[in-house]
């Protein structure tokens, strides 16, 4: 009997000190640089704000928050990495509008589960996306493009990041609601998209307005319209497409951080008090605004509601547009 209390107090205690350890680590957390996943390729607006948000949250932390661009199949590839990660708070992921909510929309069946795999953070930005196209195009305004557009069906071609994502069914609304055809092609992330509209090799683009604001200034694309139903300050003079000739379009966009969904409550508090306190500070709403986003700045429970109603919304928009993906 003394041999049998010995061992359950033995066992008792090493449970009791793995508990502890355990705690400690989850309290003590970060100790070490964490991994944040961006589903997209460098050079995007996008990817800016993410090194921005991530650069101050990681010296809050003490810790560096190393971003690792990872594109490639619509976000896919990154947000399946961030999905069978160890959810320890070392690897999380920045997911914009496509991959949390479009890809959850538009695809019947993933190779990982777009709501119950991951744990909303903090929704960090949003901004307008604008409709864009190359000088050259025989168009000075959405209006004269739609016109273009019904006079010459399939001539034009538009880009995307991909198929599924939230620029491919951005156009694909903007198809339906305009009356309009034109010929999709996606691409690994925006930023080559970019460069092949700014080239004139496909004609229409809509895309996040950080990105587009340098060229714009620098004359190497032309603006045709904003997504929301109210102009962005960082562009003014640009009308939304409820204005311009496509009543009733709106498509916002937005983004936030994720962890995968078994990552320890003290830890995902820690992490959210964190951005939480970043994204109030003067300097970062400053920086946005720079970029042509507005600090979006929900976190936890709120941010997990208003991210499965926008699935809810999107799913509706696949349903409508008839976008049927599968994968490959």
């Amino acid at each position: 009997m003394t041999d049998r209390r010995t061992f359950v107090s033995l066992a008792l205690a090493q449970a009791a000190l793995t508990a502890t350890g355990t705690a400690h680590a989850q309290t003590s957390w970060p100790t070490r640089p964490i991994r944040m996943l961006m589903p997209f390729a460098a050079g995007s607006g996008f990817d800016t704000i993410v090194r921005f948000t991530c650069a101050k949250i990681g010296e809050d932390l003490g810790q560096p928050i190393i971003v690792e661009n990872m594109p490639g199949a619509g976000g896919i590839i990154a947000t399946q990495t961030a999905a069978r990660a160890t959810p320890d708070g070392y690897t999380m992921i920045f997911q914009s509008l496509s991959t949390a909510v479009v890809l959850a929309a538009a695809y019947p069946k993933l190779p990982y589960d777009p709501i119950g795999d991951f744990r909303g953070i903090v929704g960090v930005s949003q901004y307008p996306l604008i409709m864009i196209t190359h000088p050259d195009v025989p168009a000075k305004n959405l209006k004269e493009f739609i016109a273009l557009l019904k006079a010459n069906p399939a001539k034009y071609s538009y880009g995307s990041s991909g198929i599924g994502t939230g620029q491919h069914l951005a156009v694909e609304l903007f198809k339906m609601m305009a009356g309009v055809e034109m010929v999709h092609v996606p691409y690994k992330g925006s930023a080559p998209a970019a460069t092949d509209l700014i080239a004139n090799r496909i004609q229409l683009l809509i895309e996040a307005v950080p990105s587009s604001i340098p060229r714009i200034a620098a004359g190497q694309i032309r603006p045709l319209a904003v997504t929301t139903l109210k102009r962005t300050p960082a562009l003014p003079d640009v009308p939304t497409a409820d204005e311009a000739g496509v009543p009733g379009y709106e498509l916002p966009f937005w983004n936030g951080i994720y962890t995968p969904a078994a990552t320890p409550r003290p830890i995902i508090e820690k992490l959210a008090a964190s951005a939480t306190k970043i994204l109030r500070q003067p300097a970062t709403i400053q920086k946005f605004r720079e970029l042509g986003a507005e600090d979006m700045n929900m976190t936890l429970e709120p941010f997990e509601k208003y991210w499965k109603e926008q699935i809810a919304l999107y799913r509706k928009i696949v349903a409508t547009s008839g976008v049927k993906l599968e994968m490959q």
